[in-house]
């Protein structure tokens, strides 16, 4: 990504969306635009088809532009989103090095006046993929975690995700409306 999301940092990444045409939902109550009080962080929902067009502004007059995907696993939310553009700023050669993956969280719920999501934890999950064997889904690439698992494999980790969801995921965050 070419920002690090506060809400969204230190969490995994993976070449593959966690959603597939039969899974995606639609909440209109995502639409609009939400606030990170914590760090000042403005993020903007716009209906674009069946996914979102996700617009990050910062403090530091940083902004980003990403696809948004809300997808259901056993009867819970989960947003995916995928850089909509890289900086057109940079060099071809540049861009060429960069390679857009897919970030996601848990969506503990979208309210009038609020949404609460929950990233879920990069060291559970690292372990929990190490532990099980399960191949070539992941990569350790200059520090990072990628994970290379197709998308119906994704599901399947997020769902044992699920079964252990306080020790999966972090502590939530918490967006409010803005008018």
């Amino acid at each position: 990504m070419a920002v690090c999301l506060c809400i969204f940092s230190c969490i995994p990444v993976s070449l593959h969306p966690i959603y597939d045409s039969e899974s995606i939902v639609y909440d209109s109550q995502l639409e609009g635009s939400w606030l990170q009080e914590e760090t000042g962080d403005m993020y903007r929902f716009v209906k674009d088809d069946d996914r979102y067009k996700l617009y990050v502004g910062g403090k530091n007059d940083t902004s980003s532009y990403f696809y948004a995907h809300l997808t259901e696993i056993d009867n819970h939310r989960f947003i995916d989103l995928f850089p909509a553009r890289l900086d057109t700023a940079l060099s071809q050669y540049l861009l060429l090095h960069f390679v857009p993956v897919h970030s996601f969280a848990l969506i503990d719920s979208i309210g009038d006046d609020a949404v609460t999501i929950s990233p879920i934890s990069l060291n559970w999950l690292t372990t929990l993929v190490k532990r099980d064997r399960f191949g070539a889904a992941y990569e350790s690439v200059s520090g990072f975690t990628v994970f290379t698992a197709k998308t119906a494999r994704m599901r399947t980790i997020l769902r044992k995700a699920l079964r252990q969801k306080e020790q999966a995921f972090a502590e939530p965050y918490r967006l409010e409306r803005q008018l």
